[in-house]
């Protein structure tokens, strides 16, 4: 449903389109802030997964009308078959992660995104939905920040940048087109070209 919305969101913006993965990642968090959003837990609760999907699913059938096709049965039907598969892969985040703190067993946690792609600091609106900084791993891990012992940025020898937005530095000709093709730049999830170009000190700065 998130995909779906997604795709109709960039098809509504038109020329300023954010460029996005179009995996439902912003609808997700949009549902979420709205506090109207589905948790994992609900899954294992049919009756109320059904009530919110419907909900949400009424909610952007009058905002989309016909535009919006999705089949909610299918969805349902195919959380019937997902819902003991996951079970087992479900644990309460926050008490499994204070037992590993309080048991100092050595945790290293990986980011995925880059610093300006993040939603507060970032090149905005050009950016993910999420926190990509290190507040944003405290928070989604519930890390205690006393227990950081080390943090590592990582800077790639070039700029690179999926979808729209500000590239100061973006080469688009020879130098642009090898770094895409000698560095295999294509998005890990769409599979998108990167854009590429120089590394940008004023980038570096916010780090």
């Amino acid at each position: 449903m998130h995909m779906a919305v997604d795709g109709l969101e960039e098809q509504e913006l038109g020329d300023a389109a954010i460029g996005t993965t179009r995996r439902g990642i912003g609808p997700c968090y949009q549902t979420s802030r709205a506090r109207n959003g589905i948790k994992l837990t609900d899954i294992f609760h049919p009756e109320l997964f059904e009530k919110k999907v419907q909900r949400l699913a009424d909610g952007y059938q009058k905002r989309f009308g016909e535009l919006f096709k999705y089949d909610i049965k299918a969805e349902l039907a195919r959380f019937e078959e997902y819902r003991e598969t996951m079970r087992k892969y479900v644990v309460d985040g926050v008490a499994f992660m204070t037992s590993a703190q309080q048991s100092e067993t050595k945790i290293v946690v990986e980011g995925a995104n880059a610093l300006m792609l993040d939603v507060d600091y970032g090149s905005y609106p050009f950016v993910t939905s999420s926190s990509t900084t290190l507040a944003g791993i405290i928070g989604g891990l519930t890390l205690n920040p006393k227990n950081i012992t080390e943090t590592v940025g990582v800077v790639k020898a070039y700029t690179t940048r999926v979808g729209w937005g500000a590239f100061k530095t973006e080469d688009t000709e020879e130098i642009g087109n090898k770094l895409q093709e000698i560095g295999r730049e294509w998005g890990t999830s769409t599979g998108r070209r990167r854009r590429c170009g120089w590394l940008g000190t004023h980038n570096l700065n916010n780090l």
